[in-house]
């Protein structure tokens, strides 16, 4: 919570938001993904999974 005053004006009060629980899904998320590359890599070989990136899947 900030005071504001501009010299003209009545004080006022502003209220500050910080998306914390955002930015730590986030990172939750992003650690989750490397995770699960690292056992993807340790499960099949490179030219396998270079394979499965440059063929998608279709409908």
């Amino acid at each position: 919570m900030r005071l504001a005053r501009d010299g003209r004006h009545r004080p006022r009060i502003v209220l500050l938001t910080v998306f914390r629980k955002t930015r730590d899904a986030e990172h939750a998320q992003v650690r989750r993904a490397k995770q699960a590359q690292k056992i993807c890599e340790a499960e099949h070989d490179t030219d396998q999974i270079i394979s499965i990136i440059e063929t998608p899947e279709g409908p």
